[in-house]
């Protein structure tokens, strides 16, 4: 079964990095996504951007004013018609074969709730003080990748340690939305309580209600 992917991409003002993002989209070796490109009250001209690219699955919203980030995510998935989301920065990339990979997971492992996997933190020459040629590293250090470089379930009490762990201030695992492909209908299950973007942090918010809620949460530790 092919599943379809929404990508959600907030942006605002930073073009430049944008097309960087989307393309890394555009260039998968699958074709069933769209991308709600949803701009911020952005001062350039990110709609025509959008549209030179002539890719219907590019979908442009632009809000009528500025507003909080937690509002705009929400914005974006109120948008999404995919069978799973993924929340890519504007300045974040998919990896080659990001899709395939993930379509294939779902398929194995009977369409999980979500999947959690590792990544790869990227800076470009001469932004960060500390390391002026850039750098390529893993960014996931979460107890459960120690060890593992299959995919797995987590067992559910293991996730709500983890949770517990977050309400007290312990940082064990990184919350970025960028880690995780959610299923449509899990974020649908649990809108009876609010949206599934709340707070002034919507991804530390989203990402533990993921782990505590989840009944099948599948764990992929490539990055």
């Amino acid at each position: 079964e092919i599943m379809k992917f929404s990508v959600l991409l907030p942006t605002r003002n930073r073009p430049e990095l944008l097309r960087y993002a989307v393309e890394s989209v555009r260039r998968q070796e699958y074709d069933d996504w769209e991308i709600i490109l949803s701009d911020n009250f952005s001062d350039q001209d990110i709609q025509g951007y959008a549209e030179s690219l002539g890719d219907a699955r590019v979908r442009y919203f632009r809000t009528d004013r500025f507003i909080h980030v937690t509002d705009n995510w929400t914005n974006a998935l109120d948008k999404a018609t995919g069978d799973y989301v993924i929340m890519l920065g504007d300045d974040d990339c998919l990896m080659k074969g990001y899709f395939r990979r993930i379509a294939n997971l779902i398929s194995e492992f009977s369409e999980p709730d979500g999947i959690y996997t590792n990544a790869f933190l990227f800076a470009y020459p001469g932004v960060m003080p500390d390391s002026p040629a850039g750098f390529l590293q893993p960014y996931g250090y979460a107890p459960f990748f120690t060890g593992r470089n299959v995919p797995f379930f987590l067992d559910r009490s293991e996730a709500r340690d983890l949770v517990r762990e977050s309400l007290n201030f312990r940082m064990r695992f990184t919350y970025n939305m960028q880690h995780s492909a959610i299923r449509m209908a899990f974020i649908k299950s649990l809108l009876s309580k609010g949206p599934f973007f709340q707070s002034p942090y919507p991804d530390f918010y989203s990402t533990n209600v993921m782990f505590l809620k989840a009944r099948k949460l599948l764990i992929c530790p490539t990055p």
